[in-house]
């Protein structure tokens, strides 16, 4: 039988949506849930456009075929460049809006379009900064954590029970692994800048340094023990990129964007 190749199955244009958004740098997060079967699934679009000082959200219905305003994201989000401090996923049904920094967090219930309460998700005071990340029915955070003073770092992974939010800590980067992303010069210690994103079983984490050759690694956490292994480097020579991005998706044959 021929094999289902997504790159060559069909796609149709959305129409467009509701808020325009015209400034490139104000990145809207966004996440797609199926959970509703037959095909049919919701995008939601969060942030990326103010309107009366509050990030403006909206739903895509695949049924309807249509857009519709929902409640803007809770106050406490902040109106700055959301692409530098916004992450979102869906899990459960529930559209999640992260702080990367901070670790605030509230979510959208997508049968209800009703938003939650604000919450404070950071299970250690000297965590940089965090990603929080669906991976098939476990929610997983994971962040960099300042061990001491001296400087030393280390990448930790927690599962997240929901709604409860309890952290418990499964699993640390290993020293080899965290080598590859280590910004330190000489007697500077800095802070390696690293995106996640991830699907299924798998959490990829990625440097858009060119100086770091836009290093990448895998977490897989299918099992009870978190396993990490390098990812292959770019075919050389790297051209320095303007900006990196990159994306996990799980293709399922009876729905496509």
């Amino acid at each position: 039988t021929r094999s289902f190749n997504p790159i060559l199955y069909p796609r149709y244009n959305l129409n467009p949506t509701t808020y325009h958004r015209f400034n490139s740098h104000s990145n809207p997060g966004s996440g797609l849930d199926g959970s509703g079967g037959g095909g049919s699934f919701h995008l939601v679009v969060a942030g990326g456009k103010a309107m009366d000082d509050q990030l403006v959200v909206e739903i895509y219905d695949s049924q309807q075929d249509a857009w519709r305003p929902c409640a803007p994201l809770p106050h406490q989000f902040r109106l700055l460049n959301t692409s530098q401090w916004m992450r979102s996923t869906v899990f459960e049904g529930k559209f999640i809006v992260y702080e990367t920094d901070t670790g605030l967090m509230a979510y959208l219930d997508i049968d209800t379009l009703q938003w939650s309460n604000t919450f404070l998700l950071k299970p250690e005071q000297r965590t940089v900064y965090s990603f929080l990340i669906a991976c098939g029915s476990r929610l997983i955070l994971i962040g960099l954590v300042r061990i001491n003073n001296d400087g030393h770092r280390r990448f930790k992974v927690w599962l997240v029970n929901f709604p409860s939010l309890e952290c418990i800590e499964i699993g640390y980067m290993p020293h080899e692994i965290y080598s590859i992303f280590d910004e330190d010069e000489d007697d500077e210690v800095k802070d390696p800048v690293i995106t996640c994103v991830g699907g299924g079983d798998f959490i990829y984490m990625y440097s858009d340094s060119w100086h770091k050759d836009y290093a990448t690694c895998i977490c897989d956490v299918s099992g009870g023990k978190v396993i990490w292994r390098k990812m292959p480097h770019l075919p050389a020579p790297v051209n320095r990129f303007d900006k990196v991005v990159c994306f996990s998706s799980l293709v399922m044959e009876d729905m496509h964007l």
